[in-house]
């Protein structure tokens, strides 16, 4: 299933998994996801819906060190 990151400079890349619960479940259990060497928190996940298709966005902060 894809997966549409969407990055806090508004730039998207996508990501494809084969277990989309596995993914939110694990999303759910970290701390921080680290894409691009960067690290991010998940600000929000939403389920879009197209004519043909549907897909997850998830939208990603920057995550800063305390």
């Amino acid at each position: 299933m894809r997966v549409m990151c969407i990055f806090p400079d508004d730039s998207t890349t996508d990501i494809y998994v084969s277990e989309i619960g596995d993914f939110l479940h694990l999303t759910k259990l970290v701390n921080g996801i680290t894409m691009r060497g960067i690290n991010y928190s998940v600000v929000s996940t939403e389920l879009i819906v197209e004519k043909e298709a549907f897909y997850i966005s998830m939208l990603l902060k920057h995550k800063h060190a305390p």
